[in-house]
Formats: C-alpha cells, structure tokens, sequence
C-alpha cells in the first residue's frame, strides 16, 4: 500500500514550484528536505512519498484533509510528522484499556500548537498516525556522529550527546553549533545544513532514538499491508 508522509516543514506554494533564482527563494530548500527525507527512509529500506506542509497547524489540517479524501478509497496509509518542541520526559502519557501508559502524541499537538484546537473526527485519522521528532529533526541529525564528523571535516570525531530525545531544543542546537564551528563552518544552519545532514543519516543510528524507531517500524508494517 502507498504511504505518504506528511512532514512539518516548508512548503512549496503551488504559485512558485515553477520559479527559480530570487523570485523562487526557498523552492530549492524545501525541494532538498523532501529529497532528504526520501533519502534517509530509503537507507532504512522504506519507499514513502514525501509532502512538506509547513507549520503544524498546516500538516495537521493537510493531514485530516487527506484521510477524509481517501475515506472511501482507503488506498493509502497516510502518517503525519512533526517536531515534538519537548523532551520525550515531557510527553504527556495515557492509560490504554488494558492498563499500560503510553505515550499521548495527539496530546502534545493541542498542548503546545495553538492553532491546532481540535482532535481528529475522521476514523483513521487516529494518534497512531501521528509522529514526532523529539525534540525535533536535529535530535535525529546529532544521532549520527560519524556523519557530522564527515560533513564537517572534523579531524577529531565530536563526543556524542548523551540521551539525545531527553535532551531540549537549546541543548541539540548548542551541540550542532559547537560541531559546526569546530570544522569552521560557523554555527549550524538549517537552510545550508539540514538536508544535506539528514540524507546521511545511518539508519542503523537513527534507530537508537525510540521515536524514531518507531516511525520506522510503523512504516515498514504499513508497507506490508
């Protein structure tokens, strides 16, 4: 079955997919992401199609919208991706009908996106389908030292960052930095950076983030339906 992944980032305007140069600024970046994207699925033996939907409240809407398209079709398994803003410690937990705590990943939507007020109505548009980035997509770029070393062309490999998705925004954007400037390429930037990062990515590494792995492993049993 087709899946398609619904990802937190920027979007490409219908009006400028065909501009290039000033006029198309920020094309070619959310091009490369989505590519990034494909690239780091595929090192893990994944076959997605990738749509970026910029802000939360607008992959959140994108994802409602495209399961109550599909309702009837039911020919595509749709998952949707965003940055969580918070440690996985933060994560709110619920209780499942046979007592156990799980994590509550619709919750942290409503708790920290504001334009974000309503939970799903569509049946298959369920918390299930919903996946973060904890703290956020760097977190999953500071997993892979080994490439940061590369990309950078650090002589020394950096020290890794301890407990990664307990770890706050500030602390990963701190890290990346301190790497970055290490290699002299002054502090980290996500529109030079980020892509490029993510494409090489070790999928063998990314899977020692728990939230990670498991989009990996909901992706792979989806695949198989």
């Amino acid at each position: 079955m087709k899946i398609r992944l619904l990802v937190e980032g920027k979007r490409i305007p219908e009006s400028k997919r065909h501009l290039k140069g000033k006029a198309g600024r920020g094309v070619g970046e959310t091009i490369a992401l989505r590519g990034a994207f494909k690239n780091f699925l595929t090192n893990a033996g994944i076959s997605a199609e990738i749509e970026m939907h910029g802000g939360l409240g607008e992959v959140y809407k994108a994802f409602i919208d495209s399961f109550e398209s599909d309702e009837d079709n039911n020919s595509e398994c749709i998952v949707m991706l965003a940055d969580s803003d918070i440690r996985l410690t933060d994560i709110p937990l619920r209780t499942e009908a046979d007592g156990r705590a799980v994590y509550d990943y619709w919750q942290v939507v409503l708790n920290h996106h504001s334009n974000v007020n309503a939970k799903p109505l569509s049946t298959g548009a369920t918390a299930e389908r919903v996946f973060l980035m904890v703290a956020s997509m760097e977190s999953w770029l500071v997993a892979d030292v080994p490439n940061l070393q590369r990309y950078y062309g650090l002589p020394v490999m950096p020290t890794p960052l301890e407990d990664i998705e307990n770890q706050p925004v500030e602390s990963v954007s701190a890290y990346l930095n301190a790497v970055a400037n290490a290699g002299n390429r002054g502090d980290y930037s996500k529109k030079r950076d980020s892509a490029r990062l993510l494409g090489g990515v070790s999928a063998e590494r990314a899977r020692t983030l728990t939230q990670c792995a498991r989009l990996f492993s909901e992706l792979e049993r989806l695949s198989a339906l």
